[in-house]
């Protein structure tokens, strides 16, 4: 999820326009697409990680290991225990982009009107 600033200057509901004073705090979502037996496998891990601790490390070691990807059986093993692991989510920030024509849904509070009937 990305957050950024923005100014809306105005909003308009059944016909009728209303100004926006201030600034608020966007959040976009890009849609992103899951693979659903590696979550199920990470959820398996976790829950067992309760029961065990170390449990997912061990795992993600053996199975590092088993496929060997680097050439080397300690290299992949270590590599492989990182990739699954909550500090490679750690990366240098990106600029968002939004694409022309993206639909997005914003609430603003204390807006005088209610638009939920719309």
């Amino acid at each position: 999820m990305r957050v950024f600033p923005f100014c809306p200057q105005k909003y308009t509901v059944a016909g009728k326009t209303y100004p926006i004073n201030g600034g608020y705090v966007g959040k976009y979502s890009p849609l992103i697409k899951i693979n659903k037996e590696k979550l199920a496998k990470s959820a398996v891990l976790t829950a067992g990680d309760f029961l065990v601790k170390g449990l997912s490390y061990g795992y993600y070691a053996v199975e590092g290991a088993v496929k060997d990807e680097k050439g080397n059986v300690v290299v992949s093993s270590v590599n492989n225990v990182y990739k699954n692991s909550p500090l490679s989510y750690v990366e240098k920030g990106k600029y968002t982009v939004v694409a022309p024509n993206t639909l997005f849904s914003f609430k603003f509070p204390n807006c005088s009107v209610n638009a939920s009937n719309y």
